[in-house]
């Protein structure tokens, strides 16, 4: 019965290794993952060239709907838009000069029109409600540390689980004829 308590102890010791590895390696994870996103939005949103290009866009403008969210920048004032190839193409022959360049895609608008496509800043569309009050990247940071606790709470909860099967033994073992009375 001492292999019991050795598999139940090395089980105790990867529970926290899995815990301390998972802590650490999602928080670096969401740093990079976080840069990558903002660097590929920035790089292929509206970007018609290819049809991976042509795919991200859409899963973005879906996201943003679907999560009733607005921008991939973690900053809620931040216009990564202002930055693609969506903007200049959509601004590029604007058919009369005197309208306004449009800052932000339709599926960022709460209702599309021209106050939420045209609206100079991120920051002020969302103060006047024009667009999703949450940043996409937030949220989406927000959901990865509910996962991260949840996990960790797992975790922490099936290492006490065996530590308490391992006092048990030891107890058992220590003394064998207490279990035969209980």
């Amino acid at each position: 019965h001492p292999q019991i308590i050795i598999m139940l102890a090395g089980a105790v010791v990867m529970d926290l290794l899995i815990l301390v590895v998972t802590v650490t390696s999602t928080r670096s994870f969401a740093v990079t993952a976080k840069e990558n996103i903002k660097r590929q939005i920035v790089e292929r949103y509206g970007n018609n060239a290819d049809e991976l290009a042509k795919e991200f866009s859409l899963d973005i403008d879906n996201h943003q709907k679907k999560a009733q969210c607005c921008g991939f920048s973690g900053d809620p004032s931040d216009n990564l838009f202002l930055k693609t190839p969506w903007f200049k193409k959509v601004n590029a022959n604007p058919s009369n000069k005197t309208l306004k360049e449009r800052r932000l895609p339709d599926s960022c608008c709460l209702v599309a029109g021209p106050k939420c496509r045209e609206s100079e800043s991120l920051k002020e569309a969302r103060e006047k409600k024009y667009v999703f009050e949450d940043d996409c990247l937030s949220k989406l940071n927000s959901s990865a540390s509910l996962n991260m606790w949840l996990t960790i709470f797992q975790m922490l909860f099936a290492a006490i689980m065996q530590s308490l099967c391992i006092a048990l033994m030891v107890k058992w073992l220590l003394d064998p004829s207490s279990s035969a009375s209980e």
